[in-house]
């Protein structure tokens, strides 16, 4: 499905496109026109858990949308946010430090 919508130069599904573990194309697509797309496909990377998407990422703070720009900061706080182990205190969690 994904070639159908390259063939007919249909924009790319962030969704998509990490559902199929396609990296590249997430990092090709913060250079997307679309603003709606360069922050989706911010918001995915910052799911992922490889170091190539950080200096994209990082690249990406200097986009012209604000929006793009505040889901980039998320995804990169979220990938260096150090793993907190949950202590499960009768239902209600709370971070161990």
């Amino acid at each position: 499905m994904l070639w159908v919508k390259r063939l007919f130069g249909l924009p790319p599904n962030p969704i998509q496109l990490k559902q199929h573990h396609e990296v590249p194309g997430l990092i090709a697509a913060l250079g997307h026109p679309f603003p709606w797309i360069r922050r989706d496909a911010a918001q995915m990377l910052g799911q992922i858990t490889e170091s190539r998407v950080r200096a994209p990422l990082t690249a990406a703070l200097n986009d012209r949308d604000s929006e793009v720009r505040r889901a980039v900061q998320d995804a990169l706080d979220t990938l260096n946010a150090p793993a907190v182990p949950q202590v499960n205190l009768g239902g209600a969690s709370i971070p161990q430090r």
